[in-house]
């Protein structure tokens, strides 16, 4: 089993095989991210035929969890399957009053098409990378410039890269600087 694991990890993560042991951790090792982690677990599924439901991903640390069976996937009921809605552009605008577990989610659903955004000033800023923290404060709130991070409904999102309207991607930390953000300051303009 570990060497189908290594194998999926090697393609996913595009790691050197070397890298990929049962003490691996996943973040700090192979350098993972949330969406890596997304990636992997299709990957995985796709593989290995299981799918691993996302409370039992969030557990996953090391290649050995995977390897060991220490997460407990659940084979996919192909009877309950359902088709998802087709996207439109109408879903990919948000506010931070949503808890950030699920604006994470929705960033990474709809990207790279049709992307979401929030309105800053009455431009959109698309965000195409996330990730949750734990700081809290009042939604649309700027927690701290550097990293970017703003507080939702629930816990907050660090913004690593965004797209301002009329401008290219960058990080969320240069959009901060450039509109002069300080903690306490209002997201929305």
């Amino acid at each position: 089993m570990f060497e189908k694991v290594r194998d999926i990890m090697v393609d996913t993560l595009s790691c050197d095989a070397d890298k990929v042991t049962m003490e691996a951790v996943l973040t700090e090792d192979l350098d993972a991210d949330s969406l890596d982690a997304v990636e992997l677990n299709m990957a995985i599924e796709d593989e290995l035929g299981i799918a691993i439901p996302d409370e039992e991903l969030a557990k996953m640390k090391t290649v050995g969890d995977i390897a060991r069976g220490d997460v407990h996937p659940v084979p996919q009921d192909d009877a309950q399957a359902t088709l998802a809605p087709p996207l439109t552009k109408e879903m990919a605008h948000f506010d931070f009053s949503a808890p950030a577990s699920k604006l994470h989610s929705l960033i990474l659903g709809l990207n790279p098409w049709p992307a979401a955004y929030f309105d800053h000033a009455g431009k959109k800023v698309k965000v195409l990378r996330a990730r949750i923290a734990p700081q809290s404060g009042a939604p649309g709130t700027v927690l701290a410039a550097k990293p970017l991070t703003v507080a939702c409904g629930e816990g907050s999102l660090i913004l690593d890269e965004v797209v301002p309207e009329g401008s290219r991607p960058m990080e969320g930390s240069a959009w901060a600087a450039g509109r002069r953000f300080r903690a306490g300051d209002s997201v929305y303009g």
